[in-house]
């Protein structure tokens, strides 16, 4: 439905549930579904994967938690570093996109391997002016006679670091910072020196010192080529959101990720429960007699605010692991067109 002229008018579209199985190939799922929805709804734009074909689409795809999206776009280690270590300051800024260990990889780093790889020379200069001690006015005035060894090593350097953060590299955000450090590359602020000196930063105090060091050490400790996919993530530049962000907004085509496993670090919401595939535990019983809100109200009522930012196409993706059993419970509840239920089998 949509409103013209402050009057609600049904319009022409599609609402879809796809009752999959909660494996190691959720991935693979979701590609699936997307290829039969661009096909069945003759609807190329299902298919879009990079920043401007999102845009074009106008598509989303809704979830639970962070975690999952982190999960989909190749940074689980990095989120469980900054979230599942401590509760303090950097854990909140890292969904933010400003948390400041992470702002030297987002502000400079990960730009400047980028420009690299493009064989953009000159975002590359501007990257090691703006940041670099080694392009500094103090330092040239020490190498005088050797300006054209000072760019001959920092080509090299650059190259190195570009290696250290290819897709397919396995060395760690911690080796990362040590080359940084050990070429004069990029000079750390006073708190990330203080982590790495083991010296105790004067800002914060000793709780904060503490969670910081843990969540620094987890970070450390996590493959250095998952920083692009938490750049792609707090740069919107992909189709991902959480269920919560987006209250308001409204889409072309949106598909909700329903995977109570995924996100079972939430104990507010259950879709298992909600759809009838899950038992309601002892405390959902005695919450329903008391009259009380129950984590099958607030399911449905997330549930109805992700399906209701679709313009026109909506496809809910329901991962089980019991797919059958899930699949005759859905169908039965009456909530999508029975024609509209369908299994993995069915996408082929």
């Amino acid at each position: 439905m949509v409103k013209i002229n402050d009057k609600l008018v049904s319009v022409e579209g599609s609402a879809h549930l796809f009752i999959l199985p909660a494996d190691e190939h959720r991935n693979e799922h979701i590609a699936s579904v997307k290829a039969y929805l661009s096909k069945n709804l003759s609807d190329k734009l299902w298919l879009a994967e990079d920043k401007e074909d999102i845009e074009t689409a106008d598509l989303k795809m809704l979830m639970i938690e962070h975690r999952m999206a982190a999960t989909r776009l190749k940074f689980p280690n990095l989120y469980s570093a900054f979230k599942d270590s401590g509760h303090g300051s950097l854990s909140t800024a890292f969904s933010e996109g400003n948390s400041w260990p992470l702002k030297p990889f987002v502000s400079f780093v990960l730009p400047l391997v980028e420009a690299y790889n493009q064989g953009n020379n000159f975002q590359t200069i501007e990257l090691l002016r703006k940041f670099c001690p080694k392009l500094t006015t103090t330092f040239f005035a020490d190498n005088v006679n050797k300006p054209s060894l000072v760019f001959k090593k920092l080509k090299v350097e650059v190259a190195e670091l570009a290696t250290l953060l290819s897709d397919g590299s396995s060395e760690t955000i911690g080796a990362v910072v040590t080359y940084l450090k050990s070429t004069g590359l990029y000079t750390f602020d006073e708190r990330y020196q203080a982590f790495l000196t083991e010296t105790s930063s004067i800002s914060d105090t000793e709780q904060e010192i503490e969670t910081n060091n843990i969540i620094l050490h987890s970070m450390h400790s996590c493959r250095a080529a998952e920083l692009w996919g938490y750049r792609t993530y707090i740069n919107d530049e992909s189709p991902y959101s959480t269920q919560h962000s987006v209250k308001g907004a409204e889409f072309e085509r949106v598909m909700v990720i329903l995977d109570d496993e995924e996100g079972k670090k939430s104990t507010q919401f259950s879709y298992e429960k909600l759809f009838g595939v899950k038992e309601l535990s002892k405390t959902d019983q005695e919450n329903i007699a008391a009259g009380k809100e129950t984590v099958v109200d607030r399911t449905r009522r997330l549930l109805y605010v992700c399906c209701s930012r679709a313009k026109t196409d909506l496809a809910v993706l329901f991962f089980v692991a019991d797919v059958d059993s899930a699949y005759q419970q859905v169908k039965s509840g009456g909530l999508f067109r029975q024609e509209d239920v369908l299994r993995l089998e069915e996408l082929r």
